[in-house]
């Protein structure tokens, strides 16, 4: 179903003469449905308008939204509300002052719809998650509230959001060559067969010579005759390919192929459980129960067997089991049992959950620097194969007729 972004302004139920509009985002398939959502939100008297930029960079539903917010944004955020909040000032504040120096439109608008569910009269925790964050950082947020140290729940979820980006950057880092090339080979593909090769084509044709070129020159030479004459349907069947394309690397056929590699399948678990066991132990130290944060982690993977394998833990601790018996009962991978293990006898089990997470985390740095360095070799040899193949492609037709008559 399409989904569109709205922007709004609007007043809290409980506003004064003073009170200011609250400005922010909300997703429906409709103005009216916004309108619904709004007031549910306890706002009242809505100005809405389609933000049409917003809606295509969500994908207008059709595509899988982000899990989360800008991460370099929201680690700015938490640790300047953090820092804010340790030296005595108000969330209210902390909250207001955000708008200044925030440009993800998402986040801030969830930064507007917290301070205003605040005002409402919601706990910090409940009125983030109404606001859109994501439950694990409420439930953190709400468990270190009711303590008196919330400023050490958004410096704690400050230094997540930074391992996180960076654990992406390291990704995106290492897929970046192959996928410049994979775009580049996309456009190279179409403006060959539409602008050079029916030049080339002429060209042969003008000479006079007895040389015929092998079927495979023979059989591009004509699909380029094709693709010019019906441009349209190639246009069409060339757009339809790449998102064919786009769709299947986003797929989950994809991502189970991948997985029957066995570096691949050890590279995306170590990073899954490095992401895993530092979130973890942040709600552990918040104090939450393990098995509360285990059933919200859960749905965070991206294993189908590491979804399994949590919630299996899960009701074993609440059939009573230690942490450490739940995960020898579970299916999760040998290194799961020694690292907890390792942390519950360390003295304090979310620093040596801490500790774990980051051996995962160097673990997995050192597999992708290593990714990297295969697919960059990757890439050079299908640079190469590309340079030979237009070679044979381009030259063939112009210096065959010209070695023949030598």
């Amino acid at each position: 179903m399409i989904e569109l972004t709205y922007a709004f302004t609007a007043l809290p139920a409980n506003a004064g003469p003073a009170t200011r509009r609250v400005s922010a985002l909300v997703k429906a398939t409709s103005r009216i449905a916004a309108a619904g959502k709004i007031r549910r939100m306890g706002l009242t008297k809505p100005r809405i308008e389609l933000a049409l930029g917003q809606t295509l960079q969500d994908g207008a539903g059709l595509l899988s939204p982000p899990k989360d917010f800008d991460l370099r944004e929201k680690s700015r955020l938490f640790d300047t509300i953090g820092r804010r909040l340790q030296r005595g000032g108000g969330i209210i504040q902390a909250l207001e002052s955000a708008v200044d120096y925030l440009s993800d439109g998402r986040l801030k608008s969830a930064v507007a719809l917290t301070n205003a569910q605040i005002q409402l009269g919601q706990d910090v925790g409940q009125a983030m998650r109404t606001a859109g964050f994501n439950v694990r950082d409420c439930m953190v947020i709400q468990a270190l509230g009711e303590s008196g140290a919330m400023h050490k729940a958004f410096t704690d979820l400050a230094a997540d959001a930074k391992t996180r980006l960076a654990r992406a950057r390291s990704l995106e880092s290492a897929l970046r060559m192959p996928a410049i090339m994979l775009v580049a080979l996309y456009l190279m593909i179409p403006a060959f067969l539409l602008g050079l090769a029916p030049k080339i084509a002429v060209f042969f044709a003008r000479l006079d010579t007895k040389f015929s070129l092998p079927d495979s020159v023979t059989a591009i030479y004509a699909l380029s005759a094709w693709a010019v004459k019906n441009i349209s349907a190639y246009a069409v069947l060339w757009t339809v390919l790449g998102i064919a394309a786009l769709a299947l690397a986003r797929s989950s056929l994809w991502s189970s192929l991948a997985m029957r590699i066995d570096f691949v399948r050890d590279l995306v678990q170590k990073r899954e459980h490095a992401a895993l066991w530092s979130a973890y132990s942040v709600m552990y130290a918040a104090g939450i129960p393990p098995m509360d944060a285990l059933d919200v982690l859960a749905d965070t993977t991206t294993l189908p067997q590491t979804r399994q394998a949590l919630t299996r833990m899960a009701k074993r601790i609440r059939g009573g089991a230690t942490e450490v018996a739940a995960i020898a009962a579970s299916t999760l991978p040998e290194f799961v049992l020694s690292g907890y293990k390792a942390a519950s006898e360390s003295g304090s089990t979310s620093e040596g959950l801490a500790i774990f997470a980051s051996m995962l985390d160097e673990d997995a740095q050192i597999m992708t620097e290593r990714a990297k360095a295969a697919l960059e070799v990757g890439s050079m040899v299908l640079m190469a194969a590309i340079v030979l193949l237009t070679g044979y492609i381009v030259y063939y037709p112009i210096a065959g007729p010209m070695l023949q008559s030598l």
